[in-house]
Parts: structure tokens; C-alpha cells; sequence
């Protein structure tokens, strides 16, 4: 199974997307998601792992693109500081 996931740290609702693929572009996919079910929200804080996809050129091109309605932060988290699952 490969998802990506989101939790909402004000509601605790979290949401969940199922890909064939984790890569550059099922990211995108999904940041654009959520980014539209945030759209009053002018900042949305995004904390990744350091895997490639997540650092891709595709990725941080999409990101350098004037947003809309929110700004999306990122923040890389080290996965050897993450418990292990």
C-alpha cells in the first residue's frame, strides 16, 4: 500500500490518499489537495520526511509557483529523528 497522508493538528481530522506511486507527482497531486480543502487558510504547514520524491525538482518547481489562496510551508523532518514504524 502506498499513501500519502495529512493530519489537521486543529481538528485531528486526517486525510488519506492511496497511489500507485509514491513519486514527485502523486505529491504534487496530493499538496494540491489539500491545498484546496484549505482554501481560507493563508498558510498551510507541510512537514515531510527526506525522501527523494519529496525534494524532486517537479516538487519544488510546483512550490515556487504563485499560490492562490494559501502559502504552503514546508518543513523537512529527518527520518532517523522519526520512531520507527
Amino acid at each position: 500500500m502506498n499513501i500519502h497522508g495529512a493530519i489537521d493538528l486543529e481538528t485531528g481530522q486526517t486525510r488519506i490518499r492511496e497511489v500507485l506511486t509514491v513519486d514527485a507527482m502523486s505529491t504534487i497531486a496530493f499538496l494540491t489537495a489539500i491545498e484546496a480543502l484549505y482554501l481560507a487558510k493563508r498558510l498551510i504547514y507541510v512537514f515531510l520526511d527526506n525522501a527523494r520524491y519529496h525534494l524532486a525538482k517537479l516538487v519544488r518547481d510546483w512550490l515556487a509557483q504563485p499560490r492562490l489562496n494559501s502559502s504552503l510551508k514546508l518543513t523537512l523532518l529527518i527520518s532517523a529523528s522519526l520512531p520507527q514504524i
